[in-house]
This record gives C-alpha cells, sequence and structure tokens, in this order.
C-alpha cells in the first residue's frame, strides 16, 4: 500500500500493541526543504511576545506562491515541468481512490469517491458540512462519514476538531477539513499552470491550507503535545486556528492571504479571549506581507516568512 493507516487496514487483525510505534510521514516542510528549524511554537507559550518572531527569512512573495503551489511531497520537487508535476499527482490520487481504497473497504463507486475528493480540495480550510457534501457527492449522509474516514486514513485529508470550553456552549463542534498538502489542493483546482495564482477564487483557501500543514508538520518535531483545534460560535465568530498546550493555555491564530492587514481583521479575537480568560496566551495573523504589526494587547500580525 501506498500511503495508509495500518490500524484501518482489514488484513491487519492483531492489535499490535506494544510491539510497534506509530509515526505518521507528513510531506517536507518549508523548513525541511530550506534545510532550517524553528521551534517558534514553543517560545511563544513560553514568551508569549512579538520578540519571539524577530528573526524574519528573506521570502519574497513570488517565493511564497511557488512554496504553496509545489507543496511537500519530494517527487513534485524532482519534477522538471509543471506537466510532470500534474502527471504525478494523478497519478497519486489514481493509486490512493481506486487501489488503496478497496484495501480498506469494499467500495462500489469510484466515480463517488472521485466527486467526493475533488469536493474536499474545493472545501479545504472549511467547516464540514455533511449534508452539503452529501448533495455535491452524491453519496448517502449515512454512508458519507464512513467515506471520509477512509480518505483521511489515506493521509489525504485532517480533520481538527472544534475548540469548545466547558464553560460555554455557544461554540460549534463540527470539524474543520484540509487537504494535507497545497500542492495537491493546487493540482485539484487548477492553479498550478495560473500566471497569478493569488487572483484564483480559492487562492485564500490554498494559503490556509499551507499554513495550516507548515504548523501542523512543526507540531510533529515537538518533544511535548500541542493540540490543534479551530473556534467557531453559532454567530459565526470564528479563529482559524487554536494551539493548546497541556496547561489549556492557547494560541489563536487567524490567516490572510492578504499582503496587508487592517485591524478589522482582528474583531474576532475579542470574543475569544472573552471566552478563555488567562488560558489565551496569544493572538496572530499570520498575513502574505513584511513587517510585524501590532493590532491590539497581545494582538500581532506577522509575515509568513517568520515561520517557515
Amino acid at each position: 500500500m501506498g500511503s495508509a493507516d495500518i490500524l484501518s487496514m482489514p488484513q491487519v487483525s492483531d492489535s499490535l500493541a506494544g510491539r510497534m510505534a506509530i509515526f505518521e510521514l507528513l510531506p517536507l516542510s518549508v523548513q525541511e526543504i530550506l534545510g532550517k528549524q524553528k521551534i517558534w511554537i514553543l517560545e511563544i507559550f513560553a514568551n508569549p511576545s512579538v520578540d519571539v518572531f524577530s528573526d524574519k527569512s528573506n521570502i519574497t512573495y513570488d517565493d511564497i506562491c511557488q512554496l504553496v503551489i509545489a507543496g511537500g511531497y519530494p517527487d513534485v520537487y524532482k519534477a522538471k515541468s509543471t506537466k510532470h508535476k500534474s502527471i504525478w499527482f494523478e497519478s497519486y490520487i489514481k493509486t490512493m481512490l481506486e487501489r488503496d481504497l478497496r484495501e480498506l473497504s469494499d467500495y462500489k463507486s469510484i466515480t463517488r469517491t472521485n466527486r467526493l475528493f475533488q469536493l474536499l480540495a474545493l472545501r479545504s480550510a472549511t467547516i464540514v458540512n455533511l449534508m452539503d457534501f452529501s448533495r455535491s457527492s452524491d453519496i448517502p449522509p449515512s454512508s458519507l462519514s464512513i467515506y471520509l474516514d477512509a480518505i483521511e486514513s489515506l493521509f489525504l485529508i485532517k480533520r481538527i476538531p472544534g475548540y469548545y470550553s466547558n464553560l460555554n456552549n455557544r461554540l460549534t463542534k463540527a470539524p474543520k477539513i484540509y487537504l494535507v498538502d497545497s500542492g495537491l489542493m493546487c493540482h485539484q483546482v487548477d492553479i498550478m499552470s495560473v500566471k497569478n495564482p493569488w487572483e484564483h477564487r480559492e487562492w485564500g483557501q490554498v494559503f490556509e491550507t499551507f499554513v495550516f500543514n507548515e504548523i501542523r508538520k512543526q507540531l510533529s518535531w515537538l518533544d511535548t503535545s500541542i493540540s490543534l483545534y479551530h473556534y467557531r460560535t453559532h454567530q459565526g465568530k470564528e479563529i482559524d486556528l487554536i494551539l493548546e498546550n497541556k496547561q489549556q493555555e492557547i494560541i489563536a491564530i487567524e490567516i490572510k492571504a492578504s499582503q496587508t492587514v487592517t485591524f478589522s481583521m482582528s474583531k474576532n479575537f475579542a470574543q475569544i479571549k472573552a471566552d478563555t480568560g488567562n488560558k489565551f496566551k496569544m493572538g496572530l495573523i499570520i498575513y502574505a506581507g513584511n513587517s510585524i504589526e501590532v493590532l491590539g494587547d497581545g494582538i500581532y500580525a506577522i509575515p509568513l516568512s517568520c515561520i517557515v
């Protein structure tokens, strides 16, 4: 099998408990590609200050666009042309959905599965709406969760739960969904050959998918556990990502593809600060510009180059 969660394979009848270690091997991060490593996540929990981000790389906006489009699969970096990259992505998806998925479960409709995956690409960086997915993919609601579980077990998507406080019942618990690689998403939504990718209608979601995956990869390097959530109230106030440490302290992160920031971009931090009190350590807006901006008490806008 090319890539799948071993615990979800029906051929593995033994639990293997105590006889194996499980590692999730993610696509390469930008830091791995550039040959460096910044452990900024632990630093901002220990010292929630903008001083942590004083060390910026020299990545330009054009560099960012190319990194987002390429993603992190090693073979894509070896490909010499957009055509060869597209062939690799197409072959990878075909193998996963038409061969490997059948080893996990007996799916009778390849067409439905391919349609669902295309929909997942278009909906990356959004909250899962099962009824919407069901209507668009022609998969009954009763079966949709099974399909999503199977596709996630192939490491093609990642769902993160909604942040929930025991003191607050106004929060959405539905998960948010991301493709595991921005290059894969760019292939699916046809951005790879676009002259100005930032003008594509899905660029904001692609950019968020890229940043999410970079943070997720960096979390896997840590010796301690940091949990990932999203935050959304029933009134529609939302924060893209929440990082929570074992002490239940949180860092709230908004992701913007814009090269500029405005004070209005920080408005939703007020709600989560009120909900979490002294657990709230810092609010960040990660954007595609090149300067660090103070947007409020403990709220900062930082360039993407600060974290990659």
